[in-house]
């Protein structure tokens, strides 16, 4: 007999008996970890009805990263806002963004994000930006990275922050790792 939540569950949801069609990989990665494809469907269906209400349902800490956002926030500038505090022409922002100087990606034809604080100065970045983008080859993933508190390093922190503090090194070895954690 079922539960009374579950009898009550299946009232206002419809059944999941069938999968939608799924790719080779998606397969193959079903048959291989049986046990994680339902914590990934509920990971899933929670950001989806998060990003639908976001006003009404809190966010769970570990699903955020789940969550789209749009590329217009505080703490990320344009092309021309990066240019005029860095002190150089919107070419070279975009010619610093091309060579993986700084960190910094698309979000239109002629447009990009580029994450505020990496600049530090006129014509300067945090020391090590240009070192993770060797790394970590897709911005946003380095900006993620350097952003969000890191297990990966001695002591958790924010890489961007041991970057500032000159700790090249101990972030590069964070960055292998999480590259390879994630990839």
């Amino acid at each position: 007999m079922a539960s009374p939540a579950r009898a009550s569950r299946s009232k206002t949801m419809p059944p999941l008996t069938k999968l939608p069609r799924l790719s080779k990989p998606a397969e193959a990665f079903l048959r291989n970890h049986p046990n994680q494809a339902s914590k990934l469907i509920a990971a899933v269906l929670e950001a989806a009805a998060a990003q639908e209400t976001p006003a009404k349902l809190p966010i769970p800490d570990n699903l955020k990263r789940f969550v789209v956002t749009p590329d217009v926030q505080p703490d990320i500038l344009s092309i021309s806002e990066a240019a005029q505090r860095l002190k150089i022409s919107r070419t070279t922002a975009y010619d610093w963004i091309e060579k993986k100087r700084m960190i910094g990606w698309k979000t239109t034809k002629a447009g990009a994000a580029i994450p505020a604080e990496q600049i530090v100065g006129s014509g300067e970045l945090v020391p090590g930006i240009a070192d993770v983008l060797k790394v970590i080859d897709d911005p946003r993933v380095t900006w993620r990275f350097l952003n969000e508190e890191s297990a990966f390093l001695d002591t958790p922190a924010r890489p961007i922050d041991k970057l500032k503090q000159g700790q090249i090194k101990e972030v590069l070895l964070a960055a292998e790792s999480y590259g390879e954690a994630f990839s």
